[in-house]
């Protein structure tokens, strides 16, 4: 009898040991979920979300419709080692398209070129460089090449410089890392610094971001206020303390300045415990205060990064308790000021599909199919009151996708009959996912022609204008952007210049598949 209790007794301990284990072996939540990153390209077409779930950055326009899974492990690329186990943080320098990831599970950060070609690690952990890194930021200084991280355990922040003097953009240097040229409090360049109030010291800092006259900002979270710096990390001035009222914080965690030429040279500080982004001149001035309400109650739950776009629009990730969100708001220059203009729920888990990207811009000899350069001859043109591209380069370009790691291939087939002068374009059944499969659809059309046919029936070209039709320049045949490329289900978007994000010429915008297909795929919004 004793004997059997005893294998009771012993069974019981078993099973609560093992409870116990599993319950603190389990990852936290604030680990795997609640951070995420946030971050805009200078150009403006795209924000990037550091997907702290899956290790990857994922690449959204700015209508909030999924791109790519822009920079995640690749075994067979140029730094297979590189085996991301908890990114938190994305930043992108505006004067070079540099983008710096932040790993706090590999106490180091990667920085990419403009491609997402691998350039350097940032944090030697047989120097013990960083303890827990939160946040990178790149410079903002066209000639001062470098990064800034925050070590929020580590209560300091590291000035890194390239590991070669002379910096180049395609280099891979996988296993050479970012040189540190000092840190702040000074001689921590290994270890944690003390926690400390005063001017320099820090705990717990979360944020860190460099302005476009090159000073570095901290949001030193534990002590509730903002400290600047010089880029040489001399210290400038501070502001804040804890409260609930203007020029005060409870956790500060994320600042992010306005990089546009023409703004005021504004920081957005993420309030997250008063779940609000207060708005300081750079000179530590109050401005404004953005938290918008939603039945008495603000809409931000859980703020863990901003960033605002080349049009002034503000994007605000929150790590809610019901699910992760970002809001985009209207700026604070706009009629709508801090309107919700779109939520991306759930941003770390988009629909399965890539969107192909083609930018063109008119008059000009090169477009963009996925921030790849191409030539274009003729160039894009409008011709009667329509834009006109080359009809072999928009089934090759916009039409075909050869690339796997792009997402689903396929290949739009030209036939061009000299006799009839008319060009036929296939394009075979394309199974997208479960949900969005586009049927196979042969596109006809003659030059000096205004009406073509799709899959055998005859077409309008353009069913307002009979002047459109396609066109022989240079000896080269030119056909309707939008009819060939809806016809097949692509995406057309005509952007002037003066829209923002402002470029030379007027720009024709092609996405494939359809955002609006892949939303109504899908039920989002």
């Amino acid at each position: 009898m004793r004997t059997s209790f005893k294998k009771v007794l012993l069974v019981v301990l078993a099973f609560a040991i093992l409870a116990s284990s599993a319950i603190v072996a389990k990852p936290s939540k604030a680990e795997n979920v609640e951070i995420f990153g946030v971050a805009s390209n200078s150009f403006g077409y795209y924000i990037y979300v550091a997907d702290s779930i899956h290790n990857r950055v994922i690449k959204y326009d700015l209508m909030g419709n999924y791109l790519a899974d822009f920079i995640k492990t690749d075994k067979k690329g140029p730094c297979p080692n590189w085996d991301y186990k908890g990114l938190i943080a994305v930043s992108v320098c505006r004067i070079t398209d540099v983008f710096a990831v932040t790993d706090h599970i590999l106490k180091k950060c990667f920085t990419f070129n403009p491609d997402s070609v691998p350039h350097h690690p940032i944090g030697d952990p047989s120097k013990d460089e960083l303890v827990n890194p939160w946040h990178a930021s790149e410079t903002e200084i066209a000639d001062d090449i470098g990064n800034y991280v925050i070590d929020r355990d580590g209560n300091k922040f590291c000035r890194f410089d390239p590991p070669a003097i002379d910096f180049d953009k395609q280099a891979v240097e996988c296993d050479v890392y970012g040189r540190m040229r000092f840190s702040v409090p000074d001689g921590y360049k290994s270890g944690a610094a003390p926690a400390g109030s005063g001017s320099g010291q820090f705990r717990n800092p979360e944020g860190i971001a460099v302005d476009r006259r090159g000073y570095v900002l901290v949001a030193d979270t534990g002590n509730n206020r903002i400290q600047k710096f010089r880029r040489s990390g001399e210290f400038v001035m501070e502001w804040g303390e804890k409260g609930d009222g203007p020029k005060q914080f409870n956790k500060p965690v994320y600042i992010i300045p306005d990089y546009n030429d023409d703004s005021p040279n504004r920081y957005y500080i993420c309030d997250q415990g008063n779940h609000r982004i207060q708005v300081f001149d750079e000179y530590g001035k109050y401005l404004d205060t953005i938290q918008p309400m939603v039945d008495g109650k603000p809409l931000f739950n859980n703020i863990v990064a901003c960033a605002i776009d080349m049009d002034y629009n503000i994007w605000v990730a929150d790590a809610a308790e019901d699910g992760q969100r970002i809001y985009k708001l209207a700026s604070v220059d706009s009629p709508k000021k801090y309107q919700l203009l779109l939520t991306l729920n759930d941003p770390m888990n988009p629909p399965p599909i890539y969107i192909h990207v083609i930018r063109n811009q008119l008059k000009k000899y090169f477009a963009s199919v996925d921030e790849t350069k191409v030539s274009i001859k003729p160039y894009s043109q409008i011709i009667n009151s329509r834009t006109m591209v080359p009809l072999r380069w928009i089934a090759e370009n916009v039409l075909t996708n050869k690339d796997p790691k792009k997402g689903v291939t396929y290949e739009c087939k030209v036939d061009w009959n000299e006799k009839t002068r008319c060009a036929t374009f296939t394009l075979d059944k394309i199974v997208f996912s479960d949900k969005l499969v586009y049927p196979k659809t042969v596109v006809t059309v003659c030059l000096n022609n205004p009406v073509g046919s799709i899959n055998g029936k005859p077409a309008p070209i353009d069913s307002t204008n009979p002047k459109v039709k396609p066109e022989n320049v240079n000896d080269r045949t030119m056909v309707p952007a939008r009819f060939i490329a809806e016809a097949f289900g692509a995406e057309v978007r005509f952007k002037t210049k003066n829209e923002m994000p402002k470029t030379p010429n007027d720009e024709v915008i092609f996405l494939m598949p359809s955002t609006v297909k892949v939303k109504e795929a899908y039920g989002t919004k």
